[in-house]
């Protein structure tokens, strides 16, 4: 169920409180607003179809919606391409961080 009734709401949420890539309409973003794009939405593997909304898998659909066909735009795939490398980077930390984590927790006595 989705907890929203219009799909422009959620299409703000999803820029707003999440901060993926989903351009405004005759904006396609600078440098500093890519920089203030979410790490995990630009570099997990997938991308927001900003017709449907829908997260597309791009190792299973590459740069085509399943659901509306729709493509992505240029410059977000030229941005996920070009920046590539720094999504590594940041699943490493990411698993890293996890890895601390488990382990800080791992030694915490109980009573």
């Amino acid at each position: 169920m989705n907890p929203f009734s219009r799909q422009d709401h959620y299409r703000d949420h999803l820029r707003t409180f999440h901060l993926e890539d989903i351009f405004r309409r005759g904006n396609r973003g600078d440098e500093e607003w890519w920089n203030t794009r979410s790490k995990r939405a630009l570099h997990m593997g997938w991308w927001r179809c900003s017709r449907c909304l829908v997260r597309v898998s791009q190792a299973e659909h590459g740069w085509h919606c399943p659901g509306c066909r729709n493509m992505c735009e240029k410059e977000r795939k030229e941005y996920r391409t070009i920046h590539q490398g720094e999504g590594q980077d940041y699943l490493r930390a990411r698993r890293d961080m996890d890895r601390r984590n488990r382990q800080s927790y791992g030694h915490v006595s109980r009573p």
